[in-house]
């Protein structure tokens, strides 16, 4: 059967031991990561880009058993009880810019001001989803992040992106 990619749903905290446990198995895993700035503090941490989410490569009549009962897993991400295979493209252009442990380093931008309006829409300037559109749906946050709502990854998502990344259309 041929390989696919497919977005894994997982527990929250629990992208790097999924990630760890279907390696084990012999399983294609990849876990796009960012730095963002802590509210308090210098030292950046690293993020997953989609929290509770990672993207694995497989064959679903083949492998879908031993990836379904894996501690942290919760879901394959699809319609009803059926998993979608995701576009090569999106894992590609993602790979594509995305170090060897899966680190996206966003290009520097000027910082711009998102102001308070919930319902904007807006581009994404920098980074793996460069020249995607969505809404912001939160005011930006204390850490200098703002909530978008996007079509991605076959439906509605939610994405938490630093402002300077951003433009209001």
């Amino acid at each position: 059967m041929e390989k696919r990619w497919y977005a894994l749903y997982t527990k929250p905290k629990k992208e790097e031991l999924v990630c760890t446990g279907l390696e084990q198995e012999n399983i294609t895993t990849f876990l796009p990561k960012i730095q963002e700035k802590q509210p308090r503090g210098n030292t950046p941490r690293v993020a997953p880009l989609f929290p509770c989410y990672i993207f694995v490569n497989i064959s679903l009549s083949a492998e879908y058993g031993k990836i379904r009962w894996k501690p942290g897993v919760k879901r394959l991400i699809g319609y009803g009880d059926t998993p979608v295979p995701i576009d090569d493209d999106i894992v590609s252009f993602l790979q594509h810019h995305a170090s060897r442990s899966g680190m996206i380093k966003p290009k520097p931008t000027n910082n711009l001001k998102v102001g308070n309006k919930v319902g904007n829409k807006v581009r994404i300037m920098s980074g793996a989803l460069r020249g995607l559109v969505g809404i912001i749906e939160d005011p930006p946050l204390a850490s200098g992040r703002v909530r978008i709502l996007m079509e991605l990854i076959g439906g509605q998502n939610r994405v938490e992106l630093p402002c300077s990344m951003i433009e209001i259309l």
